[in-house]
């Protein structure tokens, strides 16, 4: 008798002992996923702001083909984007001494302005020297999965 309680209660242990080595590789590869997931995004980024860097614009079907790969991932992500627009004014500098009258002066648009201006016109064009910012959030807990910023190189005018 005493031999059936001890053989049950090893088996009980292995069941207990499988089930948690099941329950951590889960979490491993849930872990796993979602670290794919955000170098995914990451690239998606990357590629996104250094097309606008080259093309010095940024085009409403540029604009939907990222959205529609950040929705097809299936998590609800939130996308932030401000642009620092450098005022036409810039500096100049006097040859002699060579410094500076006035200041560089950067405009800030942020992600409402820039869709408005996107959806009448299907192009918000940049010019060389501003500077684009883009952070992707989840939407629940406003976690920064990826961001990604660059200065536009040419003028998209």
């Amino acid at each position: 008798m005493k031999e059936k309680k001890q053989k049950s209660i090893y088996i009980i242990l292995i069941i207990i002992g499988i089930l948690i080595i099941g329950l951590v590789l889960l979490s491993y590869n849930l872990d796993l996923k979602e670290n794919m997931e955000s170098s995914d995004i990451q690239v998606e980024f990357e590629d996104f702001v250094g097309n606008v860097c080259k093309a010095g614009k940024i085009t409403k079907e540029d604009y939907n083909n990222l959205m529609s790969k950040l929705s097809s991932s299936g998590e609800s992500y939130e996308l932030s984007i401000e642009i620092q627009q450098l005022d036409k004014d810039v500096s100049k500098k006097i040859n002699k001494e060579d410094t500076s009258i006035g200041e560089n002066i950067y405009y800030e648009t942020y992600t409402e302005q820039m869709l408005n201006s996107l959806n009448n016109t299907g192009v918000y064009s940049l010019n060389e020297g501003d500077v684009i910012q883009l952070k992707i959030l989840k939407s629940e807990s406003q976690e920064i999965v990826a961001q990604q910023t660059g200065m536009i190189t040419v003028n998209g005018n």
